[in-house]
């Protein structure tokens, strides 16, 4: 019996030295594996991950880069310069404008617009007031102006444009009255007289885009010119 219980006794502590070698196996582990695991898998998918998207970031910065050569100062993203229109010194000649240049005020206060005008029709100017296209030509009562901007901005209330009314241009030192002939809602504007302002902005709720195809058009044929001299 005696010689049993020695057995039992014996594979008893057999037993719980195995149960303490691992655990203390376990112990030695420590936090590494916890560690090194991730940061294998972060290695990998770095490798894998960040030539992919250095290739995507490449082209992308080229595309950019090409937009910007091919087209003209106006659909970059420069500031708008008030200097020359606040000293009088600026010269209404489309090779002597620069890009978002203040060029003049209008003022349509029947249905509430007073709005400064800037020099090109890109997101800095319609983000600040009016652009006037630089396909505009500044001839005294000749003047043909081509105007854009937010219906929900510097245009706020256009659609309530009546037949009759008068719109107002104020420049470094005159101003032009024009009278309203017509407020549609077309792919095109319908112009009859050759001295004339056409003022656009978005349908509705539409996104104002160069590229919509339904726009709002306030077309103005020219009325009067005076000196700003004295004012």
């Amino acid at each position: 019996m005696k010689g049993m219980k020695k057995d039992t006794a014996s594979k008893s502590e057999h037993k719980h030295s195995k149960k303490h070698r691992k655990s203390s196996k376990k112990k030695e582990r420590g936090i590494l594996p916890y560690i090194s695991n991730p940061l294998i898998y972060v290695l990998i998918s770095l490798i894998v991950v960040l030539p992919v998207f250095m290739g995507f970031t490449k082209g992308a910065v080229s595309f950019v880069h090409k937009v910007q050569k091919d087209y003209s100062i106006d659909f970059n993203d420069v500031s708008i310069n008030t200097d020359k229109f606040d000293n009088n010194t600026l010269v209404y000649e489309n090779d002597r404008i620069g890009a978002c240049e203040k060029v003049g005020v209008l003022k349509y206060e029947s249905v509430g617009i007073i709005s400064d005008v800037y020099y090109g029709i890109n997101r800095v100017s319609l983000r600040e007031g009016i652009g006037l296209s630089s396909k505009s030509t500044f001839d005294s009562f000749k003047s043909k102006l081509s105007l854009a901007g937010y219906s929900t901005r510097a245009l706020k209330g256009l659609s309530n444009a009546k037949a009759g009314d008068i719109i107002t241009f104020e420049t470094t030192d005159k101003i032009y009255q024009y009278e309203v002939e017509s407020n549609t809602v077309s792919a095109n504007p319908e112009v009859q007289s050759s001295s004339v302002m056409v003022i656009s902005c978005d349908d509705s709720s539409k996104a104002f885009s160069a590229y919509s195809k339904q726009k709002r058009y306030v077309v103005a044929s020219f009325k009067s010119m005076r000196d700003k001299k004295g004012e």
